[in-house]
C-alpha cells in the first residue's frame, strides 16, 4: 500500500483504521505525496462532525477548510457512510467545491455487494455482503440491523482455512452481531492440508453455544436454503456474507422463502 501511495500526488485516508494511521505516519516521515486525513478527531483535515441514520438514509456532516457541509446518502451501515465521507474528501482535495460534491453524492446508491438488497420474499428481506475482515463483517451486520425491525440471520462463508483459523475468535465475536448464523463450508482456493484444522470448526468452537449452526453438505442433505428458511419469519432479514457459495445462495434462497 505504501508503494502504491508513493506513486500518487495526494492520498486520502480514513483515519479510524489503525493501518491507515500507520500509513499516514510513514508517508509523512519523508518527502512524498500530500496526505489528507478523514475522521472524527479535531486534528483531521476533513472532520466528520456526525452521521445520523434516518431509517432510509444517512445524513453526514463534514467540515473542511473552515466550511461545513451536510449530505444524505441512501446507504445503511456506518462504515458505508464513512466511505462516502472519504469520497467527499477526495473531491475536496481535488479542488471541487463542497456544494457540488454534496449534490453528486446524494445520488450514490452504494457499493456493489456491500449491503446490496437482493429482494424480498415472504416478507423476508435478503441482502448480500462481501465482507471478509471481522470488522467489516460486524459493520455490515450492524448495518443490516438498520434495515429491519426483525431478526438478522447471517449466512456466512469463511474465506480460506488459514485466515479462518487465525481470526476465528474475532470472526466469532463479529458474528454475535447477528441473531443466528448459518456457517457454510470454507471457501478455499487450495485443498485443506490434512494437518491443518478446518477453519469452519475453529469458528464454531469460538462461537457462543447455539448462535452458529454449521451446514454440512451431503448427498441426502437438502441445500442450506432450507436450513435458513427454517430460521426466519416474516419481518426478518437474511444477510449473506462471503465470496463464492454465499454469492450464489441469494437467488435460490429467495425462491426457497417463496415456497415456504
Amino acid at each position: 500500500m505504501e508503494a502504491l501511495a508513493r506513486r500518487s500526488g495526494t492520498v486520502v485516508l480514513w483515519a479510524a483504521q489503525p493501518g491507515c494511521l500507520e500509513l499516514a505516519d510513514r508517508l509523512r516521515r519523508r518527502r512524498g505525496p500530500s496526505v489528507v486525513t478523514v475522521g472524527r478527531g479535531a486534528d483531521m483535515d476533513v472532520q466528520v462532525l456526525g452521521s445520523f441514520w434516518t431509517g432510509e438514509e444517512h445524513r453526514v456532516t463534514v467540515q473542511a477548510g473552515g466550511e461545513r457541509h451536510t449530505f444524505t446518502v441512501p446507504v445503511a451501515g456506518t462504515n458505508s457512510a464513512m466511505a462516502v465521507a472519504t469520497a467527499w474528501a477526495a473531491g475536496w482535495a481535488l479542488g471541487v467545491p463542497g456544494d457540488e460534491l454534496v449534490d453528486g453524492l446524494g445520488a450514490f446508491a452504494g457499493v456493489e455487494r456491500s449491503l446490496t438488497r437482493l429482494g424480498t420474499s415472504g416478507g423476508i428481506d435478503v441482502v448480500e455482503s462481501i465482507a471478509v475482515h471481522p470488522r467489516e463483517i460486524e459493520a455490515d451486520l450492524q448495518g443490516a440491523r438498520m434495515l429491519t425491525e426483525g431478526a438478522v440471520v447471517a449466512v456466512y462463508e469463511p474465506s480460506g482455512h488459514l485466515r479462518s483459523n487465525t481470526l476465528a475468535g474475532l470472526i466469532a465475536d463479529a458474528l454475535t452481531a447477528a441473531d443466528r448464523t448459518v456457517l457454510l463450508p470454507v471457501h478455499s482456493t487450495f485443498p485443506r492440508h490434512h494437518n491443518r484444522v478446518d477453519g469452519g470448526e475453529s469458528i464454531l468452537t469460538a462461537s457462543p453455544a447455539g448462535t452458529v449452526i454449521r451446514y454440512e453438505p451431503g448427498l441426502d442433505q437438502p441445500g442450506p436454503e432450507s436450513l435458513v428458511a427454517s430460521l426466519v419469519r416474516r419481518g426478518d432479514l437474511v444477510l449473506t456474507i462471503g465470496p463464492h457459495a454465499a454469492r450464489r445462495i441469494g437467488p435460490s434462497l429467495l425462491a426457497a422463502l417463496d415456497r415456504s
